[in-house]
């Protein structure tokens, strides 16, 4: 797995009605959508407390997985009346099993991850492979055949692979190799890119025509790429001194750049794994979505003028908050639990 890492824009009224069942948990979201169907995915906390991968067409859930056991669906392509998912299920002790479902069945052919991506009858999908001697190596499938990534040297070394994106022909793959050097690939080849002696990573891969934009975190700064050169997230921070942020999505509209992230402070009473407030950045400003205890923001999708936000909102109890997503900064709670990836398609 990898590292994982607010102005109002105009708001747009959302009607939205959420009740509870009888055991106390949200009912399923009814919200009005015209002209588009929004695709989400994550996971519900079950009543044993195991994460369930979920995925919520329109608020409506259909569940990926049993609770027997923890599992989570990290993202989501659809492709006409086609969905797949990438994410994890786990085994009885345990450990992570790399999962792909297609239309909600789990396939027995492809291996899943922290992303994917389909081209044609082709799926791609990322993450770590044990080579058996206790080293993780950065790794990319397609159609469950497994593929290495070198270093900048040509050789294998430690690292991850989060992200992939396809291209024609090409397949370009990133993350980091070797202790915290961000890393990015092309057919399996790593391409130099701006790094940082203070560590640098790369979480998630974005193309618009003939540009690449990686996103992630450089030295000790958020940051994104576009074809390879660096820019830093003003007032930003991946340490804990006046304000921590983490990114995680990005998205492009004409000349506009939007980043999909958390932030936290130093004078918060928790864990400073967990981060304060859901955010995104547009053109660098920031705007903020959650105004609780602790909230996360883990992609965006534009789709004509609207701005689509999913992660997580828990605005009292530190644990225990709930899937939401965000349309132009309003709030659409569906279960408890968190989401991860959002797809927005014109009906």
């Amino acid at each position: 797995m990898s590292l994982k890492f607010f102005f109002l824009f105009a708001v747009v009224a959302l009607f939205t009605i959420v009740g509870c069942n009888k055991n106390g948990s949200l009912a399923p979201n009814k919200t009005l959508q015209t002209g588009v169907d929004v695709y989400v995915v994550g996971y519900r906390y079950a009543s044993n407390g195991h994460y369930v991968a979920t995925l919520w067409k329109n608020g409506k859930p259909t569940r990926l997985a049993d609770s027997l056991s923890n599992s989570i669906a990290y993202k989501i392509v659809v492709n006409g009346t086609n969905t797949y998912i990438s994410g994890y299920t786990s085994d009885a002790k345990g450990i992570q099993i790399e999962q792909c479902w297609i239309n909600g069945v789990t396939s027995s052919i492809h291996t899943g991850g922290t992303d994917i991506a389909v081209k044609g009858n082709d799926i791609f999908t990322v993450g770590q492979y044990n080579l058996g001697s206790g080293i993780w190596v950065p790794v990319y499938w397609k159609n469950g055949q497994l593929q290495i990534l070198a270093d900048l040297t040509g050789q294998g070394g430690a690292g991850n692979a989060n992200a992939i994106a396809v291209d024609g022909n090409n397949v370009y793959v990133a993350g980091y190799y070797t202790l915290g050097n961000a890393a990015f690939w092309k057919n399996g080849l790593a391409v130099p890119i701006d790094t940082d002696p203070a560590g640098s990573e790369i979480s998630t891969i974005y193309l618009q025509g003939n540009d690449i934009y990686l996103l992630g975190f450089l030295g000790l700064k958020v940051a994104y790429w576009k074809n390879g050169i660096a820019t830093k997230l003003a007032n930003t921070s991946t340490v804990a001194d006046s304000v921590r942020s983490s990114v995680h999505g990005i998205a492009v509209s004409g000349q506009d750049l939007y980043i999909a992230g958390s932030v936290t402070s130093t004078d918060r009473r928790y864990d400073l794994e967990n981060y304060d407030a859901a955010v995104y950045w547009k053109n660098g400003v920031i705007t903020r979505l959650t105004t609780g205890l602790h909230g996360e923001a883990n992609d965006i999708t534009i789709q004509g003028n609207d701005i689509y936000v999913a992660g997580e909102d828990q605005p009292n109890n530190f644990y225990g908050g709930t899937a939401t997503y965000w349309k132009n900064g309003a709030p659409v709670p569906l279960e408890k639990g968190i989401a991860y990836g959002i797809v927005v398609v014109p009906r």
